[in-house]
C-alpha cells in the first residue's frame, strides 16, 4: 500500500467514524426530546385537572352549570363548552369566604374569586403562566404546557421526518459503501440484496412521528381578566342571590 492509499484509507475510517457518532448522537438526541415530550405530556395532564377542578368549583360557586354558560358567554368567552365539560360539580374543593357588608355583597365577591382562581388555572396551564404578563415571575422556564407542548410536538415532528430520510441505516450504508467501490460492484453482481436489507432496515429503525391530538389534552378557551369582567359578574352573581337565593345562602354556609 502506498503513502496515497494508505492516507485515503485513514481519511475515509476518520470520516466514517465522524458519520457514525453523528448518526447515533442524532438518534440519542431525537429519543431524549420524544422522554421530555411524554412527560410534559403527563404533567400537563395533571395541570389540566387542576383548571377541571377549579371549573368545577366555579359551577358549584353559581349553583349550576346553566349560570356558568350563562356567566361565561356574556363575558365574551369563545366557545365555553370544555370549560362547562370539565366542571365536575361534586361539592366545594375549596374553603374560605371573602369579607363583604352584606351576605350579597360576599357572594358576588365570591363568585368573582372564583372567576379569578378558574381563569388563573387555564392560563398556567394553556399559556405557562398565570395572567397576561410573562414576567410575573411565577411559572420556571421548565413548566409544561399546552402551547408549549403542541409546539414541542411539531419541533419533534419536523426532527422525525429529517432523521427518517436524511440519517436513515440505509442512508448511512450507502454513505459508507461509497469510499469501497469494491463493495459496490458486489452490491451490484449481488443483484441489490443489500439495497433491499437496507429498506427493511429503515422501515423497522423509522422514528415515528408524535401524535398531540391523540393526547386528548383540553384546550380552554381564553377568558377576559378579572377587571374587564367584573361589572358583568357582579351583574349575574346578584341575579342568582335573587332568583336562586336558597341556594347562594346554602354555598355561602359551605364554605365557611
Amino acid at each position: 500500500m502506498d503513502a496515497f492509499d494508505d492516507f485515503n484509507q485513514k481519511l475515509a475510517h476518520e470520516v466514517i467514524s465522524e458519520m457514525a457518532g453523528a448518526f447515533f448522537e442524532t438518534r440519542r438526541e431525537l429519543e431524549a426530546m420524544v422522554e421530555i415530550f411524554n412527560d410534559f405530556a403527563e404533567r400537563c395532564r395533571k395541570k389540566a385537572a387542576d383548571v377541571r377542578r377549579r371549573a368545577g368549583f366555579f359551577a358549584y360557586v353559581l349553583t349550576g352549570r346553566d349560570r356558568m354558560a350563562e356567566l361565561l358567554r356574556r363575558a365574551g368567552v369563545d366557545d365555553p363548552d370544555p370549560l362547562l365539560a370539565s366542571a365536575d360539580i361534586d361539592g366545594p374543593h375549596f374553603r374560605g369566604l371573602p369579607s363583604a357588608f352584606t351576605r350579597k355583597g360576599r357572594y358576588a365577591a365570591l363568585v368573582e374569586d372564583a372567576y379569578a382562581a378558574l381563569r388563573r388555572e387555564r392560563n398556567i396551564y394553556m399559556d405557562g403562566h398565570p395572567d397576561d404578563h410573562m414576567n410575573s415571575g411565577e411559572i420556571s422556564e421548565t413548566t409544561p404546557y399546552y402551547r408549549l407542548l403542541a409546539n414541542m410536538s411539531r419541533l419533534i415532528n419536523e426532527r422525525v421526518r429529517k432523521v427518517n430520510e436524511d440519517m436513515s441505516p440505509g442512508t448511512i450504508m450507502q454513505f459508507v459503501r461509497g469510499f469501497d467501490p469494491a463493495a459496490m460492484d458486489q452490491a451490484k453482481v449481488a443483484g441489490g440484496h443489500i439495497g433491499g436489507y437496507a429498506d427493511d432496515m429503515d422501515r423497522k429503525l423509522a422514528y415515528r412521528p408524535v401524535n398531540f391530538e391523540k393526547l386528548n389534552l383540553p384546550r380552554f378557551p381564553e377568558m377576559p381578566p378579572r377587571a374587564a369582567a367584573e361589572k358583568m359578574i357582579r351583574e349575574v352573581a346578584g341575579e342568582i342571590f335573587e332568583k336562586r337565593r336558597e341556594a347562594a345562602l346554602a354555598v355561602l354556609e359551605a364554605l365557611k
